[in-house]
């Protein structure tokens, strides 16, 4: 249940970003979003605990959405820590953390999938 809040509540945020202007000013903001977008898709998929694409695809995807935004990070840094020091760059790199973690746990998630021990369900034939 806490995770289908999560997921609609970057939702949520998510709409936002999509009728404001202002926020497509660069390519790299458009791409961000994009990939927030696929990263938004497997935060619902895993919330609601359905099926969609292989756990390859996941894992692939997951590498670019962790590396596009560390690469983010690293090219901001000079940038944020001669405006404002080293510390506002670390509160940066926290609020990324924190606020990127229900993402990446997901897409984590999807990624390996837990292997069902046990009899399979009821609605699937045994194999011999």
């Amino acid at each position: 249940m806490v995770w289908k809040i999560i997921a609609l509540a970057y939702a949520f945020f998510c709409f936002y970003l999509f009728f404001d202007p202002t926020y497509y000013e660069t390519t790299i903001r458009a791409v961000g979003l994009a990939l927030y977008v696929g990263g938004l898709i497997g935060l619902f998929v895993f919330a609601f605990k359905k099926r969609m694409l292989s756990a390859q695809f996941w894992r692939l995807f997951t590498v670019v959405y962790v590396g596009y935004a560390a690469v983010g990070l690293l090219l901001g840094a000079q940038t944020i820590i001669a405006a404002h020091g080293v510390r506002t760059y670390l509160v940066a790199i926290a609020i990324n953390l924190i606020f990127q973690f229900p993402i990446v746990l997901s897409l984590w998630r999807l990624s390996f999938p837990i292997m069902q021990v046990g009899p399979p369900p009821l609605r699937e034939a045994a194999t011999p």
